[in-house]
């Protein structure tokens, strides 16, 4: 199932989400498209959900060159990551966190703790949030907030 990202052009945010099983093939078809869409901009906040993620087949070296080579967004980009704590998920989380060794990157547990430090408030988003949890897996469909 494809990396699926929501941009929001008026918050300056990008949501992003990774259901089911998440390669190398299809994080980089997300990073291509996020930097080609004419929405998004390099310095947008993002949350990224990876908490529905099954599998994630990604390894650090996969990690390192993904940040180094391919990730859009800037270094000073305020970026959140969610996902389960004790999980493998979370590990990958951390892992990218430690490969990108920003200040503007987190990983949290908690999606309201990860709200928090992009600056967002879950109720200012919660028409958006139950707009992005439920988007489909439609790789010929680009979500726009």
């Amino acid at each position: 199932m494809p990396v699926l990202s929501l941009i929001d052009p008026n918050r300056c945010l990008v949501l992003t989400k990774c259901p089911g099983k998440l390669t190398r093939d299809e994080l980089f078809v997300s990073f291509q498209e996020l930097a080609l869409d004419s929405d998004f901009k390099v310095s947008f906040r993002q949350l990224i959900d990876l908490s529905l993620a099954s599998v994630i087949e990604l390894t650090y070296n996969d990690l390192t060159i993904f940040h180094r080579l391919h990730d859009p967004f800037s270094p000073d980009a305020r970026r959140a990551l969610f996902a389960r704590q004790g999980s493998t998920n979370y590990g990958v989380a951390r892992m990218f966190q430690g490969i990108a060794n920003a200040p503007g990157i987190a990983t949290f547990d908690s999606l309201s703790d990860a709200l928090s430090w992009i600056d967002l408030k879950p109720s200012v988003l919660t028409r958006d949030l139950k707009r992005w949890l439920a988007f489909d897996a439609n790789p010929k469909r680009r979500a726009r907030a």
